[in-house]
């Protein structure tokens, strides 16, 4: 079984081990190999040392023997945080024809998925119909 022939999922969960590339050796610095998929991140030369403060005030009064104000105030600046963007995260895009949108066929395709419903019995979905239809059968 390779990439190209093995399913994606074979459960909800889990997918085949074949798959799964082997552990790299122990030690520093890894070096992965170059024929595998990996998706690296780099560090930008113009980054600055991201910083946050967070800044208390607190005063409290005695108004007479009964009485006490207390008045705080509590804040949190940051700047220059860093960021990740999930690259495999996939886009909301919306079938021209159906009007449908991949959220929504997600969602119902998970809620079959966790009904148990087996894959012969998953009926056509609309979005799927119009982005993928010339795709059907294989050809």
């Amino acid at each position: 079984m390779s990439v190209a022939t093995a399913p994606r999922f074979i459960s909800i969960i889990d997918i085949p081990a074949s798959l799964l590339p082997p552990a790299p050796p122990g030690g520093f610095p890894a070096t992965p190999p170059s024929d595998a998929f990996a998706i690296s991140w780099g560090i930008d030369r113009a980054m600055k040392t991201p910083y946050s403060h967070a800044p208390d005030i607190s005063i409290s009064r005695e108004l007479n023997r009964d009485l006490i104000l207390d008045v705080a105030y509590l804040a949190k600046f940051a700047r220059r945080l860093a960021e990740q963007e999930d690259v495999g995260m996939p886009l909301n895009l919306v079938a021209s024809k159906s009007g449908t949108d991949y959220f929504t066929t997600a969602t119902a395709l998970s809620k079959l998925a966790h009904a148990g419903v087996p894959v012969q019995n998953v009926p056509p979905m609309a979005y799927g119909e119009n982005l993928f239809g010339p795709l059907a059968g294989g050809g």
